[in-house]
């Protein structure tokens, strides 16, 4: 079947995306490593559904290519909002204006555990 395509922008871009992660699926496999596609959402993308649909699309590629994916969204939409806060950086917590949103040193440390986590449950990572 056909993959499903996000329905904005460049109509190119969703099969040039699939073919660059058929590619590095490819790459990896020959060097004897496997590929696995993380999506780390930023701290506005929590609040509504806007990504669902490049998600879907991301999901589906690395499905067709036996690649492990892994969604942060919904672990981190089901975390206390005082939590998720002190894993991102606020607005102005930076002279680098575009920090903000980004992970903190915290959200990066949750991140590691919780990819490593969600690759052992899906048996990504072998016994």
């Amino acid at each position: 079947g056909a993959v499903a395509q996000p329905t904005s922008g460049d109509a190119a871009v969703p099969r040039l995306a699939a073919q660059v992660f058929a590619d590095l699926a490819r790459l990896h496999r020959d060097a004897g490593r496997r590929l696995v596609l993380v999506y780390l959402p930023m701290v506005d993308e929590l609040r509504g559904d806007e990504t669902q649909e490049l998600r879907a699309f991301v999901a589906d590629v690395a499905r067709r290519l036996g690649v492990p994916f892994v969604d942060g969204v919904a672990a981190l939409r089901a975390l206390p909002p005082d939590e998720v806060a002190a894993l991102y950086i606020p607005d102005g917590a930076s002279a680098f204006p575009a920090a903000a949103g980004h992970f903190t040193a915290r959200g990066n440390r949750w991140a590691a555990d919780w990819i490593l986590a969600a690759l052992r449950q899906s048996g990504a990572l072998g016994p």
